[in-house]
């Protein structure tokens, strides 16, 4: 079956964040990017999502989706066929999807598991990957700042920004690295391209209404994801495409 979105980058941005008031709090706009490249790749027949939780990218397409990861909180979406994770590798053979994508995953990964993580997904992936990891000093700040005002507010730490604060986030240099050693152990090519996918003003924002347990900022905060916000101002997360091929 051949996988196509909308061909229009205004259609395909309207009806996700359409689909965002509808969407559970851990749902935002970092897949937008990978939404559009999807659109550029019309061809593909077969998606894996790591760290998919129960919806993920299967949200925002029709076609079907695997999603893999190590616990589903509600019941998954009908077009997500979902495969439990014991550890970081990947129960599938060799290019077993054409495309791969994984956001905000890696990031809880503990440090000397992720060059074995950013490995399988090469390993699975036939045409594309597409990985989004906040990166950098700015956004290791901030997610400090979010863990403390979440104790302050809920008198206990949150799991995701534990995982955040205590494992750290990786750098670019790091996952390019993890991606070279990946690309020579399984003999393949690569055109890897960093981009920026995430206003970290944005994303503090949208993570402080988070925090806020009140019923007006819980409606704010599934507002603001209507509107565009831009990915091109600094500081940002950053996003990682690896266009594949076999040597």
């Amino acid at each position: 079956m051949r996988c196509s979105l909308p061909q229009s980058h205004f259609l395909i941005d309207f009806a996700m964040r359409l689909r965002t008031l509808t969407a559970g709090i851990d749902t935002n706009i970092r897949y937008l990017p990978v939404l559009h490249e999807l659109q550029q790749q019309s061809h593909y027949t077969t998606l894996l999502e790591v760290g998919s939780g129960s919806e993920g990218i299967a949200r925002f397409v029709k076609h079907s989706v695997v999603g893999a990861d190590v616990h589903f909180p509600t019941p998954p979406l009908p077009n997500l066929q979902t495969v439990a994770l014991t550890d970081v590798h990947l129960p599938f053979t060799d290019c077993s999807f054409d495309v791969v994508v994984s956001t905000d995953t890696l990031e809880h990964i503990v440090p000397h598991q992720r060059a074995t993580m950013v490995s399988e997904l090469i390993r699975v992936s036939k045409q594309r990957l597409f990985l989004a990891v906040p990166t950098g000093k700015h956004a290791a700040e901030q997610d400090k700042k979010l863990d403390a005002l979440y104790a302050h507010k809920h008198g206990k730490r949150d799991s995701f920004l534990i995982e955040h604060v205590a494992y750290g986030l990786p750098t670019v240099a790091e996952i390019q690295a993890y991606l070279a050693h990946a690309l020579h152990v399984h003999q393949r090519r690569a055109q890897i391209r960093v981009q920026k996918n995430y206003n970290l003003c944005i994303r503090e924002l949208e993570m402080r209404l988070w925090l806020n347990p009140s019923a007006l900022a819980q409606r704010l905060f599934e507002y603001i994801k209507i509107f565009p916000c831009s990915t091109s101002a600094f500081p940002s997360v950053s996003a990682i495409v690896a266009s594949l091929s076999l040597r």
